[in-house]
Order: C-alpha cells, then structure tokens, then sequence
C-alpha cells in the first residue's frame, strides 16, 4: 500500500499568517501470518518512509532512501522500515489491535543519545503522528472498514460514526453511497462532517493548557476489490477549521485565541 499525504495549515496570531506545507509519503507490505475466526493477523512493514516540510524560507526533506550523506531524520526512518509490526483486524474491516509500531519508531530514537532528551520527545511524537499505530489504524479503516453490515445494492446510501485524532480528537460523520459495481470493484463516494468533542478535557501545548474548537468537512473516494475486500484505491479531500484556546497560564496570562486552518489531499494506491 502506498499513501501521499499533501497538507496545508494556517496559522494567525496577532495578525500575522504562519503557512506550513507537508508532504508525507509511505509504502507498506503487508503479509497474512494468521486467520482466527474472524480476525486476520498482518506482519506488516514499512518499505519506505519519507517527509517534506516547507515554512516561509525553510524547507525540510527527509527520507529513509537517502544513503550518501542522510541527515538525522532519514537515519531514524532508515531504522523504521523493514521492521516488522502486527495488525489485526477483523473481517469487516475494523482494526483490532496494532503492536508495536510505536514502540519500534521510539526505539529507532534511542540510536541518537546526542539528541536533546526534550527536542527528542517531541520529535519522537511528530514521527508517533505521522507514521504510528493511529496513523496506520485510521487509513486502513478508511478504505475497508466503510461497507455496511447488511446487504447493499448499488445508489443504496447508510451512515458511519468514527474519530480522528489529529490536529485534535473530532467526531466525523460520514455518508456513503455506493455510486458504482464492476465484476472487478465496489466505487464508493462519502460526504461528511467534523465536530470536535465539546466535553474533551484541555491538553497540553508546549506545557500550556489548551481547548480545541474545530470544525470541517470532507469527501473521499474509495475503490475496493470486489473479490479480496482490500483497498484499490482511495482518494481524500478535507478541510478544518480550528480555534485553539490556550487558557490561562504564567507563559500567557489571560490566555489568548489562536484560529487555524487545515486542508489535506490524500491518495492512497492499494495494490503495487
């Protein structure tokens, strides 16, 4: 499976826009090592990771291909790929469990003893986001966890509750149709909306306390194989609106607003 991630977000503080462009790419192999009644146990591994990060006149790039002179970044995804870790999921498509994974991309980090231990953290909880376990969870549920339960013939159209968790926990509720069936493919298109969780207690934001208010909506586009029930194709679209409410503390007394904007395009290819 190979997965490109485009994303844009936008942030304004006193008036001043701060623009981050990331470009986020992995290939995965995934391998059935166990079937369980319904559930199917994956040895999977990453084949390659890479990551750009564009700001106003910096430009990030990292990747576990390159050999002749990598930066620290590339050499910790080096340490990431070919390593394996288990998913498991059920027949409908819902994942059950993933080991390992986010272990194995903080072990990678213990090879650079040099790394200041806070950088380090919050480095390690950048890769965590980008390429660990809820990373991997929410792509695969996104492409084979969408059919109903129940028969379904084609224009019929059902609804599905699920979360994300990044930039903030959110509820999406999304509507499927399915729009087309080949001998070969199931077409699916979704519509949906994001909400954050109005009980969610504050997080922490660079040691502050802080609320998350967000809003968005999405439309993807899925093709699954017909035969195997594995993902073909999918195609992302989203957008989020965020206010992030950092309360009151002794870096910033009184607190202050802070309005973002996300936009994501993403494209998943599911046979190589």
């Amino acid at each position: 499976m190979e997965s490109n991630d485009t994303s844009t977000s936008l942030q304004s503080i006193g008036g001043k826009e701060n623009k981050v462009n990331t470009i986020i790419y992995f290939r995965t192999a995934f391998s059935i090592t166990g079937i369980t009644d319904t559930l199917y146990s994956l040895e999977t591994r990453y084949q390659s990771l890479a990551m750009k990060i564009k700001l106003a006149d910096t430009t990030l790039n990292m990747s576990s291909e390159v050999i002749i002179k990598p930066d620290t970044p590339s050499m910790i995804m080096a340490r990431i790929v070919n390593k394996p870790f288990i998913v498991t999921i059920t027949s409908g498509g819902k994942v059950r469990s993933i080991k390992n994974l986010d272990k194995l991309i903080a072990g990678a980090f213990s090879d650079f003893p040099s790394i200041d231990s806070i950088k380090k953290k919050k480095v390690t909880d950048q890769f965590v986001e980008a390429f660990g376990e809820g990373a991997v969870k929410g792509l695969l549920e996104m492409g084979i966890a969408v059919l109903p339960a129940k028969p379904i013939t084609k224009y019929d159209r059902w609804m599905l509750n699920s979360m994300i968790f990044s930039p903030a926990s959110a509820q999406v509720h999304t509507s499927y149709q399915l729009v087309d069936q080949t001998p070969d493919f199931y077409f699916i298109r979704g519509e949906g909306t994001i909400t954050s969780e109005k009980a969610s207690k504050p997080g922490d934001l660079n040691g502050m306390p802080a609320t998350y208010d967000l809003n968005g909506s999405l439309l993807n586009e899925i093709k699954i194989d017909q035969k195997t029930g594995w993902i073909i194709e999918i195609k992302l679209k989203q957008l989020i609106e965020e206010n992030i409410e950092i309360l009151d503390n002794p870096k910033i007394p009184g607190g202050m607003t802070v309005p973002m904007m996300f936009t994501t395009d993403m494209t998943i290819n599911g046979k190589q």
